[in-house]
């Protein structure tokens, strides 16, 4: 779980995943948008903002893609639930259009 409270923020990285290493598995990571609180609070993948809203999942491959957030600008907090798998080398994840590798969904109540 990650709580982002004001001016917190995710550095700009790729995540280390050592079994890549040894095996040539990939970790795919998957996030659900709990509580946003700042509207612009979006997810950066290969230097593109992910529109995600509350209730959303949106899935990548960490190690392979760099990511991070901008400073949190609210008073309410950022809240996301995170769990991965790990999948073989060659993994496909089916994109949307413009999210540079990356699987999202959104919840159409939240509109």
């Amino acid at each position: 779980m990650s709580y982002v409270e004001q001016g917190g923020f995710v550095q700009r990285h790729h995540d280390r995943f050592p079994l890549h290493e040894q095996t040539g598995q990939l970790d795919l990571r998957c996030n659900v948008m709990v509580e946003k609180g700042d509207p612009l609070g979006n997810p950066i993948v290969e230097h593109k903002s992910w529109p995600v809203s509350v209730r959303s999942l949106w899935a990548f491959l960490p190690s392979e893609r760099l990511h991070w957030t901008l400073p949190h600008q609210s008073d309410e907090p950022r809240i996301v639930f995170q769990y991965g798998f790990t999948v073989p080398a060659g993994f496909d994840l089916v994109s949307v259009p413009g999210t540079a590798g990356a699987a999202t969904t959104t919840d159409d109540r939240n509109s």
